[in-house]
């Protein structure tokens, strides 16, 4: 059934070990061209098709349970705290929202409820039995639901990656990180209307790369690999004789207003933001900050709910006072 004629050629199939309980999402996928030669493509992805079936799995299940938990703890009360630290210092509280101590905490609650949500509705199928049973019979096509498996899995990635920004962001605690903390925060606004700016002049050298050297060079055929190609070039990783061997006079002028655009104007101009952002920030709040005792840390660590809840249950012993 494969002949001359032929373009594609797609195997797909699934495996099961009993041993580990992992299922194998298997597609191979060979193009051929007309030119003759041959592509292989290849997509292997494990996967669990019900995740409530073992011991480990419903632990698995309480352990989320207490994420939820601190999903909503950390959208209404820690937003709550940090929004009356901005009015403190005379800001308003919704600043807060699109600060990265906002965007971070916002990041963590909704990666783990997509997370959580989508496990306990997409992965509720039919018991692993059973689903022996069917693919037996008939083929079975897992690649979606692998997929999407492998998503849950990249999005408790990205959670990770919130996480450690907010961890970062306890470094302020000391004075100076939280001086350099405060001079990149002025210096990416003020940059962020700069790259506007800039956009169109991107965007163009992208299209250029893409119309005049695509039909020539595999790495600008599309423009998803043109726009990775860009990254390199201003990363300085590409061989710019390549352009010119393939048209000499564009290859030239990319060169010239690439020089111009980008490492003459955009790096300079985002050097000097940063310069002054710090200058700014020495002059405002360079002094030498407030000292801390055992009070102000205990304040710091231990949550006002906690506090309150602790209190209620050991009046007693749970006094607390701003002077503790």
């Amino acid at each position: 059934w494969i002949s001359w004629a032929s373009r594609v050629v797609i195997i797909s199939f699934t495996t099961y070990n009993f041993d580990y309980d992992m299922w194998l999402a298997n597609d191979f996928l060979f193009e051929i061209p007309p030119s003759g030669a041959v592509y292989a493509y290849s997509h292997v992805h494990p996967f669990k098709p019900r995740l409530d079936e073992t011991r480990s799995e419903l632990a698995e299940t309480s352990m989320d349970i207490a994420r939820i938990v601190i999903a909503i703890y950390i959208l209404v009360f820690v937003g709550m705290s940090e929004r009356r630290h901005k009015i403190k210092y005379h800001k308003a509280g919704a600043w807060y929202h699109i600060s990265l101590n906002g965007i971070t905490d916002y990041g963590i609650a909704v990666c783990i409820w997509v997370a959580i949500i989508w496990r306990n509705v997409g992965f509720r199928g039919p018991v692993v039995g059973d689903l022996l049973e069917q693919a037996d019979r008939n083929f079975m096509s897992f690649t979606d639901l692998s997929l999407a498996y492998n998503d849950i899995f990249c999005i408790e990635g990205l959670l990770m990656v919130f996480l450690a920004f907010r961890l970062l962001s306890f470094l302020r605690l000391n004075h100076t990180i939280y001086l350099f903390w405060n001079a990149l925060g002025k210096a990416f606004s003020s940059f962020g209307f700069f790259i506007l700016m800039f956009v169109p002049a991107l965007t163009g050298f992208v299209i250029v790369l893409h119309s005049t050297f695509g039909a020539y060079i595999d790495q600008y055929s599309t423009f998803s690999l043109t726009l990775v190609q860009f990254y390199r070039i201003v990363q300085g990783e590409v061989d710019i004789s390549q352009l010119l061997s393939v048209d000499v006079v564009w290859g030239c002028a990319f060169v010239v207003f690439f020089y111009i655009v980008v490492t003459f104007l955009l790096m300079n101009i985002f050097a000097t933001i940063v310069t002054d952002a710090y200058y700014i920030v020495q002059i405002t709040t360079g002094g030498p900050g407030e000292k801390w005792n055992a009070s102000n840390y205990y304040r710091w660590a231990v949550p006002g709910l906690l506090v309150s809840l602790f209190q209620a249950m050991v009046p007693s012993q749970g006094h607390y006072t701003e002077n503790t």
